[in-house]
């Protein structure tokens, strides 16, 4: 949740160029993430299925631990990903966005 607020700026400063936000959450607590979501006015979609940690998308992309984002090309396909220690990868997660928008520029 320490990463929500950046999420925002991020979701700001590149709206424009075609950035979206998807949460994909690991809460096993659905009304617990719902008010998570209206206490700090996420407006971009979450994808729950309150099976935490057992859930499938868990076992298909190996997830250990949270947080971890994934940067989606207009295609679909992943161009970065990043786990580790919250907050320490937003920096990095932000250059792989300008950079992937750019080379979307291009072309």
């Amino acid at each position: 949740m320490e990463e929500v607020p950046l999420l925002k700026q991020f979701e700001a400063d590149f709206r424009a160029d075609g950035l979206s936000i998807v949460g994909i959450s690991l809460d096993t607590d659905l009304n617990a993430l719902r008010g998570m979501v209206r206490q700090k006015a996420i407006d971009w979609p979450q994808i729950c299925d309150g099976q935490g940690f057992e859930s499938d998308l868990v076992r298909r992309f190996n997830v250990r631990g949270t947080p971890r984002f994934y940067l989606l090309d207009r295609n679909g396909r992943i161009a970065a990903k990043f786990e580790g220690e919250q907050g320490k990868e937003i920096p990095k997660l932000r250059k792989a966005i300008v950079e992937l928008l750019a080379a979307d520029h291009r072309r």
